[in-house]
């Protein structure tokens, strides 16, 4: 079967039941330990699919270009929609995310929740990695899962390439109630990585709807910078060398629909190879949007929730250790996050242009500042108080009460990298995790006064960002709550 018409297949799908012993991996909501989104008082239902069709492998010709490897191979994956219980709530815009290998962790839904479910939209989180395939069936729920199958990494672009399509046809009635206006792609770290690998060799330019159209109408790529070699570029399939960092395929290019880079300040210290400049079209557009003061990881998160760890706790699985000794920062790129999304929506849907922003700069050599461990890391450029210097300005950083740094130390036999992370050690994994480091109460007091003062100084300066778009104003209230650690200045 050509590239084309593998794109254009449509997968067959079929709904699994909840039970009493029997719930989806990953399920939104665990009300016995609290955790996670309740989607009941928000008006909102959870519904899983398995999903069965034929995938392609891939590698590349001598040339570099991409090339089927193995065709044809059958898969059953799972998709997990979060919708409206009353169709009529709808909105038509759909947001999908590849879900993550470790524990198929969804990092859209945990941060875009609040908006979609405010939005009427809906969300849909697809497996597309072998790992998370094999914990379902061996430490989940066996017979909820006996019939996934993703036999080899690497299927994961021919089967979100499908998924999407499928979601625009008429199976979009039986799973949303109404036909889909608008579809998102969206991923973070592994899954960012991914959705660049799948624009940069055609995935997204292959996948059309009957009448030409792209499928897919916007996308954007989280905390998932080009220029990390191993890991920012995932490969096609297993044992694929990933093209070099000067190759163009790292950097995103006009794909004719809105595409959005979010970084955090870990993976922009290693940007410069594959950045690029802001684009408004017509087939070129592109936005890079790096927020200040936030990592890889940090320990604040929104409400959305990752439930699958809690899961298989209660099934024997203990959870790995995330200690650093630092202490751990309190940012909430989520809230920013949810605005920019908003402004990918009105992009796509409107013709919106959304604004620019100044993007961080780095220093001549690792010696100059903090930075990753990984060689193609570089210091960024960083104010006396040592915060960074531009990208998308925040309240911690523009009224800060400390310096948010995007590195931080393993505790000592308390920080465990995960099974299924692609990390080499605990020194790599507390490397993309967060910290802030506190301004003596001396220096607080000579800036700001008293911690009063600092507080209307602060939501001063946030509504400022509300007024310029950078902050919605439903999220207010979660900012506000958000105000740094140590405010008591007595």
């Amino acid at each position: 079967m050509s590239d084309q018409a593998r794109a254009t297949a449509t997968p067959s799908f079929t709904r699994l039941t909840v039970t009493a012993g029997s719930e989806p991996f990953g399920t939104a909501f665990l009300p016995d330990l609290a955790v996670g989104f309740d989607l009941d008082p928000v008006g909102y239902v959870e519904r899983e699919y398995l999903v069965t069709g034929e995938a392609d492998l891939f590698d590349y010709a001598a040339d570099g270009s991409r090339r089927i490897r193995t065709a044809d191979v059958p898969f059953t994956t799972r998709i997990l929609v979060r919708r409206p219980a009353e169709s009529s709530r709808f909105s038509g815009t759909v947001h999908v995310e590849p879900l993550h290998p470790e524990h198929d962790n969804p990092p859209t839904w945990r941060s875009l929740a609040p908006h979609i479910v405010r939005s009427g939209h809906a969300y849909v989180g697809v497996t597309v990695f072998p790992g998370p395939v094999r914990e379902m069936i061996d430490d989940f729920d066996p017979e909820r899962y006996a019939d996934l199958t993703i036999p080899f990494e690497g299927l994961g672009f021919s089967i979100l390439q499908q998924v999407t399509r499928m979601l625009r046809t008429a199976a979009a009635l039986e799973i949303f109630g109404r036909p889909v206006r608008s579809l998102f792609v969206s991923g973070w770290s592994a899954t960012g990585s991914m959705v660049r690998v799948y624009l940069a060799e055609g995935f997204h330019a292959e996948n059309l709807l009957d009448d030409g159209r792209p499928v897919v109408d916007g996308y954007a790529l989280c905390i998932a910078g080009g220029g990390d070699y191993a890991l920012g570029y995932w490969p096609l399939s297993d044992g694929v060398t990933p093209p070099p960092l000067d190759d163009p395929r790292r950097t995103v290019q006009a794909i004719g629909v809105p595409v959005m880079e979010i970084l955090s300040e870990y993976e922009s210290e290693s940007n410069g190879t594959s950045s690029r400049d802001d684009a408004d079209g017509p087939e070129d557009l592109f936005r890079l949007y790096q927020v200040a003061g936030t990592s890889h990881s940090s320990g604040a998160t929104g409400r959305g929730g990752q439930t699958a760890a809690d899961q298989l706790e209660k099934k024997g699985i203990r959870k790995p250790l995330r200690e650093i000794l630092e202490e751990a920062s309190d940012a909430r790129m989520d809230l920013v996050v949810i605005a920019l999304f908003a402004k990918l929506e009105r992009w796509a849907q409107e013709g919106e242009i959304p604004p620019k922003v100044t993007p961080f700069s780095t220093l001549a050599s690792r010696d100059d500042g903090p930075c990753a461990l990984f060689p193609e890391a570089l210091p960024l450029r960083r104010e006396v108080d040592g915060n960074v210097i531009g990208g998308v300005r925040t309240p911690w950083t523009e009224v800060p009460t400390a310096a948010y740094l995007p590195h931080s130390t393993p505790r000592p036999g308390r920080c465990e990298v995960p099974p299924q992370a692609p990390i080499a050690g605990p020194e790599y994994l507390a490397d993309i995790v967060g910290h802030r480091v506190p301004f003596p109460i001396e220096k607080l007091r000579a800036r700001y006064g008293d911690a009063a003062a600092y507080r209307e100084r602060y939501v001063r300066r946030l509504d400022r960002l509300i007024r310029d778009g950078w902050v919605l104003a439903e999220d207010r209230a979660a900012f506000v709550n958000a105000l740094p650690a140590g405010d008591d200045w007595t």
